[in-house]
């Protein structure tokens, strides 16, 4: 695609590329059989380029959070109902910290940074590290506290 003119004066044919915005990939595993049932990794089919579903190597950030329940969860630590005691953003007019509470269910739901980094300090990072590779995770994963942002080294 090209403009006859360019709007800034330049003669000839302007080429204009198409930006589509963020990326992503998905992987669609049957859970009966352990079959891949779709795999898909870029807009762009150029060859050589980058199949993100493949190839990319990210920090996981959220995509990781259901680990981190879903230990917490099986080590019985923690319930769906369990209650989240949080710090809020500001105080109170008494001065005091504000507080949030939300439950494991409402956290999840609302893939919260601050739960989900309560929950993972309460479960052991090792243990969250542990249960990923026993699940079938296979990266390298360090166990630290900095998740949600990414646990990978």
């Amino acid at each position: 695609m090209a403009f006859t003119s360019d709007p800034r004066g330049a003669d000839g044919p302007v080429p204009l590329r198409l930006e589509l915005g963020p990326e992503a990939a998905l992987v669609a595993i049957d859970v009966r059989s352990h079959e891949v049932r779709a795999l898909v990794g870029s807009y762009e089919s150029l060859t050589g380029g980058l199949d993100r579903a493949t190839r990319a190597r990210r920090q996981p950030g959220s995509t990781f959070k259901p680990f981190v329940y879903s230990y917490a969860l099986h080590s019985r630590r923690l319930t769906p109902a369990t209650v989240l005691d949080l710090a809020g953003s500001g105080v109170t007019d008494g001065g005091e910290p504000e507080r949030r509470l939300l439950s494991v269910r409402q956290a999840l739901a609302a893939s919260d940074n601050a739960a989900v980094g309560q929950v993972l300090e309460a479960v052991g990072a090792a243990n969250v590290v542990q249960w990923a590779h026993a699940v079938g995770i296979e990266s390298e994963l360090a166990a630290t506290l900095r998740w949600p942002s990414g646990p990978t080294r």
